[in-house]
């Protein structure tokens, strides 16, 4: 049976609020503002909210079987940032059944974790399996196939430092919900905002990375999950499973940075994934197929 994913990730919107409260401000949140404000990402998610809105066109008019939203939709984790987002995205989330998962700038600081913002604005992307209370982990079961929704996202206080971490408690809750008669039943994916490798197959830089990575692919290895999808770089890129690594890694990119604004439309087939890019065609403000690929999956047991 097919089955067609749009996979979006690292929309990067710019809704902050224009004024600040006193307790909004630290060091993490003021280097993030100037980096999107005057810096460097400035330049690159002016188009952002443009965008955005094309990608919703586009996705609404290919009517995919679901969405997965690798997360970062917002820039320094403010709420009027997730209120801002969802109601421009309001179209997928009414329409189309999916998983949401945060990124490092939606979780940016423990205010926003504790808050349970993105989680409250992002509701309907958040249904699903659940082995516990916890908001993480649980999977959504579309026909034949299961979307695990993992946050790989953590609050840290260093503008540098952009770790993220499933944590051991997630892990186990992970492992219970993989035990499922439902989901043993059915291929799954996994969706964290988090990579496993880079595009050339490398560890993460130390700042950069998943620090639980090894852990979290061990155990998706064993319960034979097939394809882990992800953002966090901003390119994107396919890496097919291998003899080390019986799962496929997914990076759809960034939606909205500006000459890589892309998202993935994914088709999955038996044992097949069809890898089709959608590219923002800036002339005609729409997205174009760019390129296609398909790659063989795993064979679970």
């Amino acid at each position: 049976m097919s089955l067609r994913l749009a996979q979006i990730s690292d929309l990067h919107l710019p809704f902050w609020p224009t004024r600040w409260r006193s307790h909004d401000w630290n060091l993490k949140r003021l280097a993030g503002w100037l980096n999107m404000r005057w810096w460097l990402r400035s330049e690159l998610f002016l188009l952002a909210e443009t965008v955005a809105r094309a990608l919703v066109r586009d996705v609404l008019r290919r009517r995919p079987d679901g969405v997965i939203l690798c997360g970062d939709v917002a820039c320094l984790g403010f709420e009027e940032e997730f209120a801002a987002a969802a109601r421009l995205l309001q179209p997928l989330l009414e329409n189309f059944p999916g998983v949401a998962v945060p990124g490092n700038h939606d979780h940016y600081v423990e205010e926003t974790v504790r808050s349970g913002a993105f989680e409250r604005h992002f509701a309907p992307w958040q249904q699903g399996l659940r082995t516990d209370e916890a908001t993480y982990p649980f999977a959504l079961v579309l026909n034949s196939l299961a979307v695990l929704a993992v946050n790989s996202a953590q609050p840290t206080i260093w503008p540098w430092d952009t770790r993220g971490q499933v944590g051991a408690q997630q892990m186990k809750h992970l492992q219970d919900l993989l035990a499922l008669s439902a989901l043993r039943s059915r291929p799954c994916f996994l969706a964290t905002h988090y990579p496993f490798l880079r595009a050339d197959g490398s560890p993460e830089n130390y700042f950069r990375r998943l620090v639980d990575a090894e852990a979290l692919a061990e155990l998706l290895a064993r319960h034979h999950v097939q394809a882990w999808l992800h953002g966090h770089r901003h390119h994107p890129y396919v890496l097919a499973p291998d003899v080390h690594r019986g799962f496929a890694l997914v990076c759809s990119g960034s939606a909205t940075q500006r000459r890589v604004w892309s998202y993935y439309e994914l088709e999955c087939h038996d044992h097949t994934l069809r890898i089709a890019r959608r590219a923002y065609w800036l002339p005609t403000d729409e997205f174009v197929e760019a390129a296609e690929s398909e790659i063989a999956l795993a064979i679970g047991p």
